[in-house]
Order: structure tokens, then sequence, then C-alpha cells
């Protein structure tokens, strides 16, 4: 955990990287390649401690949703006594809706094949459409697919 702790406190992807010896694919200084539930997406460091991510190849079930390449996805914050822990705002996306924000955090960590993971939970949306369709929040359940946000970090 301390090279992922390094990686996120010094705002610097690639300290993570060279401990691991390899290379994010196709990303520029300051960004990486993650994976998350089929799509591919970028993880681009704002600050020392703002962290965005954002779909690069979005799975084809979350763009009859209506995400598209550089879609946002989560808006996070590292905590700087401990930069592994991130908090922040993920997005639940439902055709013909505006993205639907909510709270998430969690824990960056070296996962079971040595890539860096992060693991992020919050209670998510559910959503309904009101009578004139708009789509709208009518409450939260931990029980959803996007209760729980699995990223890993993609390698060469």
């Amino acid at each position: 955990m301390i090279y992922l702790a390094n990686w996120l406190l010094n705002g610097m992807v690639v300290i993570g990287l060279l401990l691991l010896g390899s290379a994010p694919v196709h990303a520029q200084p300051g960004e990486t390649t993650w994976t998350h539930n089929g799509s591919v997406m970028r993880m681009t460091m704002e600050s020392p401690y703002k962290i965005t991510v954002w779909y690069l190849e979005p799975r084809p079930g979350i763009m009859a949703e209506g995400v598209r390449p550089g879609t946002p996805f989560l808006y996070l914050e590292t905590n700087p006594r401990d930069p592994s822990q991130v908090r922040g705002i993920a997005h639940v996306y439902a055709l013909g809706c505006a993205p639907i924000p909510y709270n998430v955090a969690g824990v960056g960590m070296p996962g079971p094949n040595g890539r860096p993971i992060l693991v992020l939970d919050g209670p998510s949306p559910l959503v309904q459409r009101d009578r004139t369709g708009n789509c709208v929040p009518v409450g939260e359940t931990l029980r959803s697919a996007n209760s729980t946000l699995y990223l890993e970090m993609q390698l060469e």
C-alpha cells in the first residue's frame, strides 16, 4: 500500500508504475489507464490531491445509456494524512437523464495480480421518471452494482 500512497501523495501516477516496472497504456504524463466494469477509463491527477476519472472506451451497455468517450465518471480527493484513502463523487447514467451524482469513499491498494486497484463504496441513487418524464432520485441503495466500484490499473 505504500507505493500507492506515494503515488497519490506526490500527484505523480508514474511512481506506482515505476515500482511495478511498467508504464501506463497510451497515457500522457499525469494520467493512467484503468478498467471498470468492462469499460476503459482514464485517471488524471488534477493536483496532488484531486483526481478525475473519465470514460476512454465505454462498454456497449453504458454507451446505450448515453455515455461517450470523455464522459466524467468520478471526481475524487485524496486524504492528505493517508493518501491511500479517497472520497468524492461518482455518477449514475440512465438514458435520457442528466448524470446523477452520489458520494463514494474507498481505498487504493495493490490488487491480487500486483496491479493497483481502487475500491469505492457508497449508496447509489434509485431513479424514477416523474409524470413529465424527468429523472428523479427517489432513494438510495447499497445493493446496486453502482454501490461498489472496482477499478484496476492497466499496464503494458
